[in-house]
């Protein structure tokens, strides 16, 4: 079936279904297309994200999500890599990540009396807390920083801030849960390393 949508229109129909389903698979492949070249033309203006850019190719059983998973094109600090973890091997990801964020969720004390080991009960649990105490306290783990990303399922309830124009400091990306307290959202300090 040949597609009967223009290009600027095809564009605007892939990027606003983002996180659904397409008409069919012809439309599906072209989608991904589109998705990757938005993506590799505007990652470096803050103005998509990594995490969702993910999801959406391994929805749409993108070839292109397998070439990102190999080749992980953007993994230009710990939190990209991280997210590329995330995508590519997820039960991998809990489990390396899995102290982190329960340090950071239950504190450095809890986390040595408590010893509990991976569970997926666990990690929901503190995906939960992730989701309703989220917060911008200074220099959060990647695996956290990641983990909130799961915590809020519709797409538009994370932010991801980048800079590749910070001098000395490299590529500087994070993410974090939109639903902050307090705030009118986070700023690119909250991504900066301290010390």
């Amino acid at each position: 079936m040949k597609c009967d949508l223009l290009s600027s229109d095809m564009k605007n129909y892939c990027l606003s279904h983002r996180n659904a389903s397409v008409r069919n698979r012809t439309v599906e492949l072209d989608c991904c297309r589109i998705l990757r070249d938005n993506f590799r033309a505007k990652w470096f203006l803050g103005r998509v994200l990594l995490t969702e850019y993910l999801t959406t190719l391994e929805n749409w059983n993108c070839p292109q999500f397998f070439a990102e998973c190999k080749n992980r094109t953007f993994a230009f600090n710990t939190f990209a890599r991280t997210v590329y973890n995330r995508a590519c091997s997820p039960g991998k990801f809990r489990k390396n990540c899995f102290r982190d964020v329960q340090r950071f969720v239950y504190g450095d004390g809890a986390v040595n009396s408590k010893q509990e080991n991976f569970s997926v009960a666990a990690w929901q649990d503190m995906l939960s807390y992730l989701r309703d105490n989220a917060t911008t306290s200074d220099s959060l783990p990647a695996c956290v920083q990641v983990a909130m990303y799961d915590s809020v399922a519709p797409f538009g309830q994370y932010h991801e801030m980048v800079s590749v124009h910070l001098p000395f400091c490299g590529i500087t990306w994070c993410g974090m849960n939109a639903r902050i307290p307090g705030s009118g959202g986070v700023s690119l300090w909250a991504c900066m390393s301290r010390g």
